[in-house]
């Protein structure tokens, strides 16, 4: 909860949604890509990594709340939200 509203104040959106995209332009919600990079950090897999994981782990699917049909992060998509996590929490 706390950076939900961290994010609120530091940048004055929705605190639900930040439009990074992917090549596909599909804007990615903060859990599923918070929960990405927890993923990351307990498997410690790169951005790259953890683009092709996601799709081929069900249980890395499942815990991030994604379907089959749902677009995947790309790995410049992930690298962007951490840096704005980063900038949050410094």
């Amino acid at each position: 909860m706390f950076f939900l509203a961290a994010s609120e104040a530091e940048y004055g959106k929705s605190p639900r949604i930040i439009r990074f995209a992917d090549t596909s332009g599909t804007p990615f919600s903060l859990m599923p890509m918070f929960r990405i990079l927890v993923l990351q950090s307990l498997h410690d897999f790169s951005d790259g990594q953890m683009e092709f994981q996601i799709p081929d782990g069900l249980s890395f699917m499942c815990f991030l709340g994604l379907s089959m049909e749902d677009t995947v992060p790309d790995a410049e998509t992930i690298w962007h939200y951490r840096e704005t996590f980063t900038c949050i929490f410094r």
